[in-house]
């Protein structure tokens, strides 16, 4: 179905809200997780892979995936939030699922307990790191905080520019009156009109 330009220009504007939705509800729910378990357990697990500091690295994974996924989630500082999180994935990446190469899902077979798959690769990872770089380069959409914050700083910087209303525009046919009666005396009407007409006013 053929869709009319305004419609596509009016999805347009909507057009982070669903990846950002994805990527700060993902983090956020592997943080939740990782807390329910237990940072104890995930600190092992850090360790295991020879991962230095690995208590301190997994308080601070937690609380990245906890506060970027809020943050990202509602739309707010989504260009700041996209630092650590590239960091954690990145380090995801290398230390963890590159040695299980691309697909993470790996379908192995069919047991009594159920469907059984392999270890998941880099696909999941990338896939997340594709979804920030394009939030990074979308508007933020009209629902998140980065679009009101931008409006109101958009606002606020137009009432510095003019005063606050103070500040009146004036004709340019005006300002070349008063200088030309200044120096010559008042502007007759027939070249009151013909400087108008030169400028566009009449």
């Amino acid at each position: 179905m053929t869709r009319s330009p305004e419609i596509r220009a009016a999805m347009r504007h909507w057009s982070a809200l669903p990846l950002r939705l994805m990527v700060g509800g993902g983090f956020l729910v592997h943080g939740y997780l990782k807390l329910g378990r237990g940072v104890d357990v995930f600190a092992a697990a850090l360790a295991g892979l020879h991962i230095p500091a690995p208590l301190i690295m997994a308080w601070t994974t937690v609380t990245i995936e906890l506060l970027a996924g809020v943050a990202v989630l509602v739309g707010a500082y989504v260009t700041l939030m996209s630092v650590p999180m590239s960091i954690v994935l990145g380090v995801a990446i290398v230390k963890v699922h590159a040695q299980f190469g691309f697909s993470s899902i790996k379908f192995l077979a069919v047991t009594e307990a159920g469907p059984q798959f392999g270890k998941p690769g880099v696909e999941c990872d990338l896939l997340y790191l594709a979804c920030i770089a394009a939030l990074l380069l979308l508007p933020p959409d009209p629902a998140s905080l980065d679009h009101w914050r931008a409006r109101r700083n958009l606002a606020a910087g137009f009432r510095r520019l003019w005063g606050r209303g103070d500040l009146a525009l004036r004709s340019p046919v005006t300002e070349v009156r008063d200088v030309r009666r200044e120096e010559h005396g008042p502007v007759p009407l027939e070249e009151q009109a013909r400087l108008a007409r030169e400028s566009g006013y009449a």
